[in-house]
């Protein structure tokens, strides 16, 4: 079984072309501006999914070693 998932975007806010969700967090979203705070959801989303992908290949790894095994 192989999986592999690429998908790269590279978004701005119009009003706020400076934020970046992964230096300023939450935190950094000026006035609840819409657009960031859907910027920043996206990223902690894709975190996430990213910490969610690495888990599900290292049970994968886990279980062919102990397949392997017996």
């Amino acid at each position: 079984m192989s999986l592999e998932i690429t998908h790269r975007f590279k978004l701005s806010c119009p009003r706020h072309p400076r934020y970046n969700p992964e230096r300023g967090g939450e935190g950094a979203i000026s006035g609840g501006c819409v657009t960031c705070t859907a910027l920043f959801g996206l990223w902690n989303e894709s975190i996430k999914f990213q910490h969610s992908y690495h888990a599900l290949a290292e049970k994968i790894v886990a279980a062919r070693r102990a397949g392997k095994e017996s």
